[in-house]
């Protein structure tokens, strides 16, 4: 069984937890190594918006799962 880094409740009283395998596969390892230093710094942030979403939206390709919304901003070094 994968490592659970953590869980929390989420607004609706679903236990959320967030394993080693999707911080390795889907917030780390499938991005350009551009912005990883943001990257790493995005799991206290999607706890946060599990725990405190604006927006829980179905979705619609994986019947029973839903997102979690909250709106953050990132500082970077990029300018545009």
């Amino acid at each position: 069984m994968d490592t659970v880094r953590w869980k929390v409740a989420d607004p609706l009283g679903n236990e959320i937890h967030l394993t080693e395998e999707n911080v390795q596969f889907h917030i780390i390892g499938k991005h350009d190594s551009k912005d990883a230093e943001v990257r790493a710094k995005i799991e206290p942030q999607a706890r946060f918006a599990v725990e405190n979403p604006r927006f829980v939206i179905r979705d619609i390709q994986s019947p029973g799962r839903v997102k979690y919304l909250n709106l953050l901003i990132f500082k970077t070094a990029r300018t545009f």
